[in-house]
């Protein structure tokens, strides 16, 4: 072969720099596209937004698009009479407590948004609010930083919680950035806040350092005790505001780090943007033939917020709730946060996620503390001191590309107890952590396509602590728990259409949904005979035993080519009842034999296996993608050799590719 002139070698090296400068390029430029695209589906949501008969919304809308400046200005000094109108009941004035009224804090995210991207500063949208409307929304920040900034909860440990999650975030989230828009003004920098005599600034560097260490500490010990609850959509637009506006550059990089936190948690855990497994807080309805299990895919809040964060499913010309506490799609409309690149492609990759079994430990069990020692005491307000050394509660999914199933697990013998502090605090479950907990196996058709056991709920839809559970991989028991509240007997919720499609075979109810087939069969507790079974609607099949233990058993294809294959593995397994001890017994989906033993008198923890669940792991998150252990503050998301570390630890708040 004949060896290239110098002449020729330097149009083959200049052709092969050109390649290389193309293809480190693309993923830019790619990244440049999709970055316009995303700007043009807000102008479209905006634009949408100019018809909301909400003033707040119509305003912001106005100010985003940069139109009818004054009449926007007029919408957002409407809103502002409407706090005193209603919440105020006609008052002529502001006042701390019509501005620390619930349904003032509640829309306060909105407030925030709109006074720092379109009020003072050098921003592309900053100037666009008049001197009168700045005045009226900085003497409503004061007049809830008067209400709402507790200085001694910034002393407190970040895994307490007052109220709950949700409401938490949105008191001091929301004290922060208020306090942060008027630190420097004439008008209220020396002010003294009425309830300890400090300044604004004193009281804005005390929630700068408190909620730099919250971030942190929720690296170390959890990140969510509203377990992906439909109440985020109240408390994220707060980290977003925190992530984008804060002028603290290591608050913004800890908050923006917990958000990848956060939203990898959700990501491995979901099919098509519906999350499966378990979660907190997931109400109930009073409809007769359906409820939350059904109404779930409507207005979920992730699946919503996912959407627009993913900039996905035309969210853009979705119609939103017009209240003004539901400031949550604008919000995120306007962030500048992004999924990271990893994240982003795990979530829209469950086939290359394959089957993996995901545990994470839960913030869930409350210290004992006398009512005294409580810091903030009102009538009926919870406070809850959680316990990081013993959190007391699971997460135990098994994540396929056909179905995600899971489980919490918790211990029995621990009781719901009381948080509110003009008592003393219990060791306990409280309320925040066991009320509503959701159990569901999701299959990738759709997300309305799952599959829930769930008691009836006897208080207006609510349950606490309302089934103990089990599972090891593809094999799950549940039952009720009889130490809950407001709990009513089992049943198991099928999605619509589901009913008429099952096969029933020794008392096991067989399904074929997509790749994936499951067997659901509620047990006698006295003899592990088939427990009888009658259908309330075409939704809910309910046990005639209230408590009977009820045992689900998926599988997926080409494991099972099937459904005659799939029945044939769930009859080899083996169902015993020996006292107070409900077993099953056999292989599971990868062949390994396996014993999962519920203790139907609720006196003693689940096993597997004959050994009782271990709720002190050395792993926070313990899955093939998301990884930390417990209390170090590091977090690794990884896929294949590549990893994203999360180093809360570090005072820069680093991040390593």
């Amino acid at each position: 072969m004949a060896i290239p002139s110098e002449a020729q070698m330097k149009t083959i090296l200049c052709g092969l720099l050109v390649m290389a400068v193309a293809a480190h390029a693309a993923p830019a430029l790619q990244a440049s596209e999709s970055e316009r695209q995303r700007e043009e589906h807000t102008r479209l949501f905006f634009e949408k937004e100019l018809k909301n008969t909400t003033p707040i919304y119509r305003g912001w809308a106005r100010l985003y698009l940069n139109k009818d400046l004054k009449e926007a200005n007029a919408d957002i000094r409407a809103a502002y009479a409407d706090i005193l109108k209603e919440t105020g009941k006609g008052a002529a004035e502001m006042t701390p407590e019509i501005a620390g009224d619930d349904d003032v804090k509640w829309q306060m995210r909105n407030w925030v948004r709109i006074y720092f991207e379109f009020g003072p500063g050098k921003g592309p949208r900053n100037g666009r609010l008049e001197p009168e409307t700045l005045r009226l929304i900085e003497n409503l920040f004061w007049n809830y930083a008067c209400n709402r900034s507790h200085w001694v909860r910034t002393t407190r440990p970040a895994t307490d919680i007052f109220g709950t999650e949700n409401h938490e975030m949105m008191h001091y989230g929301n004290v922060l950035m208020a306090l942060q828009a008027l630190k420097e003004l004439p008008d209220y920098r020396d002010r003294a806040l009425p309830e300890d005599g400090r300044t604004v600034r004193e009281h804005l560097d005390a929630w700068n350092r408190y909620y730099k260490e919250h971030f942190v500490a929720r690296a170390r010990f959890g990140d969510q005790a509203e377990l992906f609850a439909d109440y985020w959509k109240y408390t994220m637009p707060e980290i977003f505001n925190m992530r984008d506006l804060a002028e603290d550059p290591v608050l913004r990089q800890r908050a923006d780090m917990f958000l990848d936190v956060l939203w990898t948690d959700w990501t491995i855990g979901q099919l098509n943007g519906m999350r499966g497994g378990c979660r907190t807080r997931i109400y109930q309805d009073s409809k007769e033939t359906s409820d939350s299990s059904a109404d779930r895919t409507s207005d979920d809040a992730w699946l919503r917020m996912s959407r627009i964060v993913r900039d996905q499913n035309g969210w853009w010309n979705t119609t939103y709730h017009p209240h003004p506490i539901r400031g949550e799609p604008r919000v995120l409309a306007m962030t500048g946060y992004r999924l990271p690149d990893l994240v982003e492609e795990l979530a829209g990759d469950a086939q290359g996620r394959g089957e993996y079994v995901y545990v994470a430990r839960r913030l869930s069990k409350q210290c004992a503390m006398p009512a005294a020692a409580a810091p903030i005491r009102k009538p009926n307000s919870p406070w809850v001191p959680f316990d990081v050394t013993d959190t007391r509660m699971l997460s135990c999914e098994f994540c396929t590309p056909d179905y995600v199933m899971g489980v919490l697990l918790i211990d029995p013998l621990l009781k719901l107890g009381n948080s509110h502090t003009e008592k003393d605090l219990d060791e306990c479950y409280p309320a925040l952590t066991s009320q509503n907990q959701y159990y569901a196996l999701q299959f990738a058709t759709g997300v309305e396509a799952r599959v829930v056991p769930q008691c009836v709920g006897l208080g207006n839809g609510k349950t606490y602590l309302q089934q103990q559970a089990i599972q090891h991989k593809n094999i799950q028991i549940v039952q009720r728990n009889k130490n809950g509240k407001q709990t009513g007997p089992m049943r198991i919720y099928f999605a619509k259409g589901m009913k008429d499609r099952l096969q029933e075979r020794d008392g096991w109810f067989f399904l074929e949904e997509g790749n994936a087939f499951l067997a659901v069969k509620a047990f006698s507790r006295a003899d592990a005979s088939a427990c009888p079974t009658s259908w309330d609607n075409e939704f809910w099949l309910q046990p005639q035993d209230p408590d009977a233990p009820v045992v689900f058993v998926a599988g997926r294809k080409p494991k099972f080519r099937t459904l005659g294959e799939f029945m044939t593995y769930v009859g080899k397994l083996a169902v015993r009842t020996e006292g107070n001890r409900f077993t099953v017994a056999g292989a599971d989906t990868d062949g390994a034999q396996c014993a999962l033993t519920l203790l139907t008198d609720l006196s003693g923890i689940p096993e597997v296996n004959g050994k009782p669940v271990n709720f002190t792991p050395a792993k926070l998150y313990d899955s093939p993608y998301l990884d930390s252990e417990y209390g170090s503050g590091i977090v690794t998301i990884k896929k294949s050799v590549r990893q994203h570390v999360l180093d809360f630890t570090k005072t820069d708040g680093a991040v390593n590719e």
